[in-house]
């Protein structure tokens, strides 16, 4: 078993004022998105989506747009793409690299719990009803920023693609020449 890995040079705290409250980047969960938009309407947290992962186009613009979010949301692929499993994707590891604080639902599978620490995520409900609660908690945090680089750190620190690489490759060369 391999974990995701992520683009280091893409998925990079940049220094940029973190101007966006919640970013959501790709395929949504309906539920939690309607309640993400009624939550910005209600309470003037800057929400921002894209209606596919290449909005916008250019790896440059990803990086910039990410590195501004204070909360990048994330949810485990449904079903339909991926059965019962319930795994972490990608965009767990993304949201981190950048500097965001993640905001969405935890996957079944325990991957999260073995790859990352707990606090990296603020988990809510799928279909959004505790926002208030779980984002009034989050940003009463007196150690928000902390957290927020801990986890950008350690996501940099083992979880790029180069690292992927290398535990592919040096796995490949400890089988040379084993009989199996």
């Amino acid at each position: 078993w391999v974990p995701p890995g992520f683009s280091r040079a893409v998925f990079r705290d940049l220094g940029l004022p973190r101007d966006l409250d919640i970013l959501w980047i790709g395929r949504r969960h309906p539920p939690l998105h309607a309640a993400l938009l009624r939550f910005s309407d209600e309470t003037g947290y800057r929400y921002r989506y894209s209606h596919h992962a290449r909005d916008p186009a250019t790896s440059e613009e990803v990086s910039q747009l990410v590195a501004r979010a204070r909360y990048y949301v994330v949810t485990p692929p449904g079903p339909e793409r991926v059965g019962e499993f319930n795994p972490i994707s990608v965009r767990y590891l993304e949201g981190l690299g950048a500097g965001a604080r993640l905001l969405g639902v935890l996957p079944r599978s325990g991957e999260f719990q073995d790859l990352l620490p707990m606090d990296a995520l603020v988990e809510c409900a799928a279909d959004g009803s505790n926002l208030p609660a779980v984002l009034a908690e989050a940003d009463a945090d007196p150690h928000w920023e902390e957290k927020r680089v801990a986890a950008r750190d350690l996501v940099h620190q083992s979880h790029g693609w180069e690292k992927r690489a290398r535990h592919i490759y040096d796995r490949i060369v400890s089988l040379q020449g084993k009989a199996e």
